[in-house]
């Protein structure tokens, strides 16, 4: 079931809809730790350009994760193949 949570981005407060309110608090505390951390690397820039630069930051730090999430299923599937490979040979 759907509810609603509220939480404070960037000083604002939204009314954010989702199935579990634990993500949705998790996923705006980073998306609120980013805006932070860009203002403080820029000060003085806009609301706007604060936004894109941690959407910017957040969507690098995804690519990283599905590419070390390929990397690792890749690992996986090698050994499993090489599992089986043993076990054809040695348990016929």
């Amino acid at each position: 079931m759907s509810q609603t949570v509220r939480v404070l981005i960037g000083g604002k407060e939204f009314s954010l809809k989702g199935e579990d309110n634990h993500t949705i608090q998790k996923v705006a505390s980073l998306v609120n730790e980013q805006l932070e951390e860009a203002g403080k690397k820029h000060p003085g820039k806009l609301d706007s350009v604060l936004a894109v630069l941690a959407a910017l930051n957040i969507a690098e730090s995804n690519c990283k994760l599905q590419q070390q999430n390929e990397i690792n299923q890749n690992y996986l599937v090698d050994e499993l193949d090489k599992m089986t490979d043993f076990l054809k040979l040695n348990f016929k």
